[in-house]
Formats: structure tokens, sequence, C-alpha cells
């Protein structure tokens, strides 16, 4: 037999190898078909189903509908699956299993980046555009947007990968993918920018910045970041990179904590590190008694500094708000970049709470360009220019705080970006009377000598 090719990316097709996609039929068929794709091998539930796809009507209506629909399926697929083996519905349970060695793009895309199989190059040739983009119905936008981001994630490590290599050319093709796929985060055209100057190519740094300007002004109704303007004007006078303007991480203030290098006889296995687990954990406990704190663990590479946090995040009992973001080795120039991906890959933030949006919200779109998506018919543009991003950041996370505890975990911060720096000043002096809990990690080695 020959092999079923199932294609999700961007639309449905179904074809088998050097043949013409198969006719699935209407809109509604081409759902159900594609959901029962991405649950294949599972028994799902009939009445869920028909409920799922016909909520409006009767259940015997919807019931009624489901047959029907799982009847064209089955006569679509008759050219590939003459005997309807594929396509069960037996009892109350609807299940599609394909052939073994049938072969789908979205799997073989999530193998791509997998970090046993990785293949990033592969991967973003897989993403022909987003998950079935003409289906318009809820239940496919989580998964579109979780692939999507992983898209995104590729991108960024070819971006790395090539930039690396000092394969320029390479490097801004992925840049500028990533940059139609975040067409209005100003990091993306930052990032662009630094490599068209990397490249020695000063003329696409300017046309670079001033498609950033339109796009802010005409989407947003705003203006670049002044760091971004600060970092465009030492590109054009060549003395981008000579300076970094930062802040050492604070140590100092009403809860600051450090954790130093560890000691090298200590084993760098999880069972040996009992105590400064219960450290991070005394440390969250004091946050729920508004005693935030800020913990910057350093140390050598290898030791379980990530693996230590995220067994800590994993015993931490109770709802809370979890921001995490880190830091990469080519980003440690472009602006507030870790807070951004923090801000941007949080979930079950209660927009609620910001209506009316408070003025100072607008101060954050340059890192997180979604947000009008949640004050919908709403400007938030008006008097943003009076408020600074760290300082709409620093209100954010104290207004989530009073709802229920916010953690903040950033790791890699030895790449971490001066405004980040400064930003993680500007909290940890203000967080001591809240139930906020800072934890920054980063690689003493390579740490900057000026931090």
């Amino acid at each position: 037999m020959t092999t079923l090719h199932i294609q999700l990316f961007q639309s449905l097709q179904v074809r088998v190898e050097n043949g013409k996609p198969l006719d699935i039929g209407s809109p509604t068929a081409r759902s159900l078909f594609a959901y029962l794709v991405l649950n294949r091998g599972k028994g799902i539930d009939r009445r869920l189903l028909a409920f799922h796809f016909w909520p409006k009507g009767s259940e015997q209506a919807a019931r009624r509908n489901l047959r029907q629909y799982l009847h064209r399926l089955r006569k679509a697929l008759e050219p590939v699956d003459p005997d309807g083996q594929w396509l069960s519905a037996e009892g109350n349970q609807v299940c599609f299993q394909p052939p073994s060695d049938f072969k789908l793009d979205v799997t073989l895309f999530e193998q791509a980046v997998s970090f046993a199989n990785e293949d990033l190059g592969q991967a973003v040739a897989l993403y022909k555009g987003a998950l079935l983009e003409d289906i318009y119905e809820d239940w496919v936008v989580a998964e579109r947007e979780r692939l999507a981001g992983l898209y995104r994630e590729a991108l960024l490590g070819l971006i790395d990968q090539m930039e690396r290599a000092g394969h320029y050319p390479e490097a801004v093709a992925y840049a500028e993918l990533y940059q139609a796929a975040e067409p209005l985060l100003e990091s993306a055209y930052l990032r662009l920018m630094r490599l068209h100057y990397a490249a020695g190519d000063r003329g696409r740094v300017q046309q670079k910045y001033e498609q950033l300007a339109e796009v802010l002004q005409d989407e947003l109704d705003a203006k670049p970041l002044p760091e971004t303007q600060a970092a465009y004007e030492s590109m054009l006078s060549g003395s981008y990179g000579n300076q970094i303007v930062s802040a050492a991480p604070p140590t100092s203030g009403p809860k600051a904590r450090r954790q130093d290098k560890p000691d090298p006889a200590s084993p760098a296995t999880f069972i040996g590190r009992v105590d400064e687990l219960a450290w991070l954990m005394s440390a969250y406990h004091s946050a729920l008694d508004s005693r935030g704190q800020f913990i910057f663990i350093q140390g050598e590479s290898g030791v379980g500094k990530t693996r230590l946090v995220a067994e800590m995040l994993a015993r931490v009992s109770g709802p809370f708000h979890l921001f995490s973001g880190r830091g990469h080795e080519f980003e440690s120039m472009i602006p507030y970049n870790p807070l951004s991906q923090a801000l941007r890959g949080a979930s079950g933030v209660p927009w609620e709470r910001f209506q009316p949006p408070p003025p100072w919200l607008a101060a954050l779109l340059p890192l997180m360009p979604e947000l009008p998506t949640f004050f919908p018919g709403i400007p938030l543009a008006a008097n943003s220019s009076l408020y600074h991003a760290i300082e709409a950041m620093g209100n954010f996370l104290l207004t989530l705080a009073r709802h229920r505890p916010v953690i903040l975990y950033l790791d890699n911060l030895h790449w971490a970006d001066g405004p980040t720096w400064n930003f993680l000043g500007f909290l940890a002096q203000r967080a001591a009377d809240t139930r906020i809990l800072v934890i920054g990690v980063a690689r003493g080695e390579d740490m900057p000598a000026e931090w």
C-alpha cells in the first residue's frame, strides 16, 4: 500500500504518495476530519463529539449530523481506504486509526523540534503556515498557538546557529521569517537591525528601523522604545556594541538574597540539593506572607541550577502567576527580551483586573504587541509616552500580586540585556512588602565583568 500523507499546516490536504489530494468535502467535514487526525488513536465519545461540532441544536440532531458526516468522510477516504478500516464508530466511540506508516506534517514537525531529534531547518521547512488557517473554530486555536510558538522558537534557534557561524545572509533570512511571524514585536525588528549591522549593511539597518517606526505608529499609535532608538543611533554611528548600559544584579535592598557558586565538592545530582530546595521553598512561603524576595542563583554550567528551580516550581501548591523567560546568547543587546518572553508566555492572566485599562498599560505594547486583543474596542495608546516600560512592568506585576502570588523566573541572566537588569533592580526595591518572588539564574563564568 502506498504511504498516506496528511498535511495540517496552512490547510488540510490528504493524499497518497505521488497522488492527487483527496476532496474531503465541506468545511465542516474538513474540520471534523482534522480534529480526528489530531486525536488519532483515541476513542472519542459520540455525544461529546456531536455536541462539540453542533452545540446549538438538540442532542438528537447533533448525533444525526455526526452520523452523516462520518459517512461522508468514509466515502471521501474510499480511494485510499476502500474497506473503511481507518475510521471506526463502534458503540459510543469514534476513532481515526490511520496505518502505522502514515505521514503527518505536524508529527514530523514536532519530532524535528524535539531535543532528541533536533533538525530545526527541517522543522521550519515543514511549517508552511499556521495550523489549519482556513478553519475558524475555537477547538483549533490552542493547538495552533502552541505549534506557532514552537515554530518561532525554531527560528530563534536557527538565527543563533547561523550568527554563531558567521553566516549572516542565512541568519537574516530566518530573522525575516521571525519578523513575519511577529509583525508587531519590536525585538524582531531590532534583531534584524543587529544582523544587518554585523554584516556591515547600515542602509538595511535604517530601512528596518523606519519600517518598525511606521508599523508601530500605524498599528499601535506608539513609538519605538528609547532603548531601541538609542541602539539605532549607535548603529548608524558605528559604535553599537562598544558599550552596554547596565545595572548590577540587585544584591542589596530590603529582601534581596544571593546564592553564590555552589561548593565544587557537592554532588551535581538533585539528591544533593535538599537544602537549596528547602531554601527556595522558604522564600516562596515568605512571599505568600507579603515578604517578597529576589533570589539570584549563580553557579557553573551543569551543576543543576535550572533543575533546582524546576523542582521547586513543581512542588509549589496553590494558585500563583508564573512568568518565565530566559536570556539567549546573541540577544544581550535586545532590550527587555527575557521579560517580553515571560510576559507573552504567561497564561491565566486575569485581564478583567485591568478594566478600565490604566494609563500606564500601553507602555507594555512594545513587549506585548497582542495586548489590544485583551481589550477589544478600547484604545490603549493614549498618553503612553508619559510612562516607561519599566514602570509599566512593575505596576503590572504588583497589580497581579494583589490577586495571587507572582513568581518571575528568569534563566540565563548572564545573557540578559542591561534594561532587563535595570527592571530587576527597580522591582527588587518595590517587592519587599508584596507577594512577588523573583528568581534569577546565571552562569558565574559567563557573567560580564562589569556586572
